[in-house]
């Protein structure tokens, strides 16, 4: 009896889950027939799927756990009801679930953007690189496994839940009854939504077209995964039935091996998978909190909910151009801060407010005491964090104008001549106007964080190179065709640093468009630094100091930073693959030590991206260009860092020294120093008796022996890989160049800790072995910038600038800039939930 009654049941749950099915494709058709020529567009179609799939949000979200929903009748347990009772429950509760599925869209607000607005920017990233990912991920026999592994998966979860409610009517324990009713409810739930966007957005799945995933293919199921959806809804009803960590790691564990099975198995993108997954748990988190009774709440053995310890929350990091960075620097030269880790940057801004919450206390008064007690200020929301209390915030944390104009002939070709605008995050000038206006925006919740910056740039057109100067830079660089066609008039919007975040263990680990500034000195980076845009890529950073017990007495403790992403602006070859690592100990608190390591490889016609070639450019000791070397099986170019800052003996609140090294195709700079190119510099903190004054010094070669033979070829640059090394023909590196001298030399006068008088100078020399008769750059500049109390910052910068570069110009050249930037960071645009 009992079994047919179940019988009748699921046959009754699936005619109506049938014809609600029929009724969304109806309604999905009519849809995208008059708006087809919109949601083709696949920025649209991201977008439209991202509110639907994760539109469930607001409703799993919106409900303190301390303080659940008021339950409907129909969901209150009765030791006595029918197995019939039950079913007319679960499908009166699988009506209001749809209700609540397909209308909440609508009831979105602006506060679901801290949810949205990361899973969009993951999703994004997902949909961007699912092609090589799938590729990559099924090129071995494992295929046929995961896929058989996948449906075992997924038969497991399903048999779970129907043996939860037999078992649960059997032993009459309705905790267990209502876990199997409640996640068989979540499945119905999911598999609604999921089979309507799969038959209504008909990607193709990853083994037809070679592996294109096109939308509104005849025939195409694979987007979201099914297999997904369902595992992590009824995973998600059981880890918050029994919220154990052994229940949790077991359910979400399976639920993820589930996933995962799905893109090994070539049956699924990473993006099906994830929003698949993401689109589960949400519907799973939403059925509990609507139809779960705390009165069966018998054997959960849950502790009490403890907050998230500070180092353990995550924290957006702060933009290279912000005055913290200059403050915190003036706190370790006075020695109220230490450890730093400067060759480690951007930091985190709970990474800063760490180090000033160790800070010695300063006489009252003096100049360290002022710097202080503003980032003090600055830095109240984390002090906040520190004492325990958790938020979910939502912030505007700045907008921002800046005009530009240069009169003149600027240089706009640092892999070869110079750049008259350096370190500026890769953005376009030339002769005329340039015009910037951009924002700044992130959203924190516990563990996860979310930034954004963009900006719209207009800048001029830039001119090509002459016949003759194109052919001498073709033949230095070894490439076909001209160097630089010029560029025309540019009127962009451009995402700066993009990317959404995890705390994970005081590691960050961060998917997006981020800068890397790795190197001890402030005017440049040997290794990475700001001086070209922003590239894609996963980030993984230990961005609180790390003790490790034994290793640490000896060696201090330790940071590290790791990234692995993708570059652009390249033509030889075009978008290779790049991967990095850092690693800087503080043995005593005025030495730091740091190496690093970045690589380039898998450009496009050459070596493929594979496990094969990432681990022989990780572990290959030979230069990729070797003789009788196979140009589809090369490591690339590798170039190795080490770095040394200090703060010198009986001057420690004085003079802090630096010295950054850089060296190609080598294990460290320190086990070839002939071949190594070197920027050392000095920080004087102060003057006697002018307290507001500082002075930095810093200047270095990249013209040393091999450069000399080589003609340039040999920093930032590989046989195979010419211009790998640029963003947009500009150098991830320093403005020293391929083989150039100089340095740079200012001094700032602090008006207060945010507001200074700046007046500097900057030289480089291009060496003749590398570009005809060489090239000489001189700049001349002065800045003011002034903040006021209310968030209001204003930066004004002028700059003489001579050059001679007699293969460009016939005589001296010259141009003046000028620029005025106006920045606002409001104090109370945050969106905050306590």
């Amino acid at each position: 009896m009992t079994q047919r009654v179940l019988t009748s049941g699921c046959h009754f749950l699936r005619l109506i889950v049938l014809s609600k099915y029929i009724e969304s494709r109806t309604i999905l058709s009519k849809f995208r027939s008059a708006l087809g020529p919109f949601i083709l567009r696949s920025k649209h179609t991201v977008v439209l799927v991202l509110l639907l799939t994760l539109g469930v949000a607001p409703e799993a979200y919106s409900q303190n756990r301390q303080n659940p929903p008021a339950k409907s009748p129909l969901s209150k347990p009765n030791a006595h009801a029918s197995v019939a009772g039950d079913a007319k429950r679960g499908f009166q509760g699988f009506l209001s679930d749809q209700k609540r599925i397909w209308t909440c869209p609508a009831h979105l607000k602006i506060s679901d953007a801290e949810w949205l607005v990361p899973a969009g920017g993951i999703s994004t990233g997902l949909f961007v690189t699912d092609a090589t990912t799938s590729h990559e991920l099924t090129r071995h026999s494992h295929v046929p496994a995961s896929a058989t592994f996948s449906d075992l998966g997924l038969g497991l979860f399903l048999g779970a839940s129907s043996l939860m409610y037999l078992g649960g009517r059997q032993f009459s324990d309705e905790h267990m009854r209502e876990t199997g009713l409640l996640s068989a409810q979540a499945a119905a739930d999911t598999f609604v939504l999921t089979d309507v966007l799969k038959y209504g957005l008909r990607r193709e799945r990853p083994d037809v077209d070679r592996g294109q995933g096109n939308f509104f293919q005849p025939g195409g199921t694979s987007f979201p995964s099914e297999h997904a959806s369902i595992s992590f809804a009824i995973a998600t009803v059981i880890a918050h039935e029994y919220p154990g960590w052994f229940s949790q790691f077991a359910s979400y564990g399976l639920a993820t091996a589930v996933s995962v099975a799905r893109v090994t198995g070539d049956k699924h993108f990473p993006s099906d998978v994830f929003i698949g997954g993401t689109m589960g748990y949400l519907i799973g988190r939403s059925v509990y909190r609507n139809h779960h009774d705390p009165a069966v709440n018998y054997g959960t053995f849950e502790s009490a909910e403890l907050p998230i310890p500070a180092e353990r929350v995550s924290s957006t990091y702060i933009e290279l151009d912000s005055w913290i960075y200059p403050a915190v620097e003036r706190l370790a030269a006075l020695n109220i801060v230490d450890s730093t880790f400067a060759a480690i940057r951007p930091w985190t801004r709970m990474a800063v407010y760490a180090m000033i919450s160790r800070a010695q206390e300063p006489p009252a008064g003096s100049e360290g005491s002022l710097v202080l007690s503003d980032l003090r200020s600055e830095f109240h929301h984390e002090n906040e964090l520190q004492g325990g209390q958790q938020s979910k915030s939502l912030l505007i944390d700045r907008v921002y104008t800046r005009t530009q104009y240069i009169s003149g002939s600027p240089l706009n070709d640092g892999f070869h001549f110079g750049q008259t605008i350096v370190d500026d995050f890769g953005r376009p000038f030339g002769d005329g106007l340039q015009q910037i206006v951009g924002f700044e925006t992130c959203a924190e919740s516990g563990r996860f964080s979310f930034f954004v910056r963009g900006e719209y740039q207009h800048a001029p057109s830039l001119p090509g190179y002459s016949p003759p100067v194109n052919q001498t830079l073709a033949q230095i660089d070894l490439i076909p065709g001209e160097s630089f066609n010029g560029v025309p008039t540019k009127n962009v919007f451009r995402l700066l640093d993009t990317y959404t975040s995890f705390n994970l263990l005081s590691n960050e680990i961060s998917v997006g468009k981020q800068t890397y500034w790795w190197g001890p000195d402030d005017s440049t980076a040997l290794m990475l630094s700001n001086n070209a845009a922003p590239f894609y890529g996963i980030r993984f950073n230990r961005t609180f100091p790390l003790y490790i017990p034994l290793f640490s007495k000896l060696f201090g403790t330790i940071r590290y930073d790791n990234f692995f992403g993708r570059l652009y602006g390249n033509k030889y070859p075009a978008d290779p693959f790049t991967f990095g690592q850092k690693i800087v100990l503080a043995p005593t608190k005025n030495l730091e030590i740091g190496f690093s390591r970045s690589s380039i490889f898998a450009g496009k016609g050459l070596e493929p991206l594979t496990a094969h070639t990432f681990w022989q450019t990780l572990t290959s000791t030979s230069s990729g260009t070797n003789v009788g070397f196979n140009p589809h099986d090369t490591p690339g170019t590798r170039h190795a860092n080490f770095d040394i800052r200090y703060r010198l003996p009986f001057l420690r609140n004085w003079v802090t020294a630096y010295i950054d090294s850089f060296v190609h195709d080598d294990v460290s700079p320190a086990d070839a120093p002939n071949r190594s190119a070197v920027m050392p510099g000095i920080y004087l903190s102060h003057f006697p008796g002018i307290p507001k004054l500082d002075l930095h010094v810093e200047g270095g070669t990249t013209d040393t022996f091999p450069t000399q033979v080589l003609g340039g070829n040999f920093y930032y640059y590989e046989g195979l890989y010419k211009d790998s090394y640029t963003i947009n023909r500009n150098l991830l590196g320093s403005w020293l160049g391929r083989e150039g001298t100089g340095g740079k030399t200012w001094a700032t006068y602090w008006l207060n800790p945010a507001s200074s008088i700046t007046a500097g100078f900057r030289m480089v020399k291009v060496s003749q072995f590398f570009i005809p008769d060489g090239e000489t750059q001189q700049d001349a500049y002065a800045a003011f910038k002034y903040r006021w109390q209310n968030g209001l910052d204003l930066q004004v910068m002028m700059q003489h600038e001579r050059w001679v570069a007699p293969l460009l110009a016939s005589g001296p050249q010259s141009n003046f800039t000028t620029q005025l930037q106006l920045s606002f960071w409001p104090k109370d645009w945050r969106v905050q939930k306590h």
